[in-house]
């Protein structure tokens, strides 16, 4: 079935998009099924929804990268496919949800990662993230302080 998504988040049509962003999302919780998004090469598509998908879609897609970032191996891949920018982006401009899912995100993505720390600090995130650790919602006050922490 996820080889049957995949191509439906190059959809021109942005409903069908969502739902199969919101498919693959609830399908990525089984890990066996990370595997097979990752061989469906799920990654890209993504990216280029996080860049200009609806506001709804990107909570969606922002979950299920932070639940594929949790390998090496795909972590690779999604800084490959030029995801950093975007979350960084994100960090400025998006909703409450879509920051705590950038913040989870990121914080998998430079975790053990000193190529990946540069790159997102050099993205201007630093600031992005001292703002965050004094924004009124505790959750995202939190994981942007612990974000921040991992680059001290």
């Amino acid at each position: 079935i996820i080889e049957l998504l995949v191509p439906l988040l190059s959809n021109a049509d942005s409903k069908i998009k969502y739902k199969a962003s919101t498919i693959l999302y609830k399908l990525s919780i089984n890990v066996n099924n990370n595997v097979s998004a990752v061989s469906a090469e799920v990654i890209q598509p993504l990216v280029g929804l996080l860049r200009d998908g609806t506001k709804t879609s990107k909570v969606d897609v922002l979950g299920l990268l932070w639940i594929l970032s949790t390998t090496l191996e795909n972590k690779v891949r999604i800084v490959n496919a030029g995801v950093l920018e975007a979350l960084v982006s994100l960090l400025h401009e998006g909703n409450t949800q879509e920051v705590i899912q950038a913040l989870g995100v990121l914080s998998s993505l430079v975790t053990d990662n000193p190529d990946n720390k540069n790159t997102v600090a050099n993205l201007g995130a630093i600031q992005l993230l001292e703002l965050l650790s004094n924004n009124a919602d505790d959750i995202i006050r939190e994981s942007a302080g612990i974000l921040l922490h991992k680059f001290n």
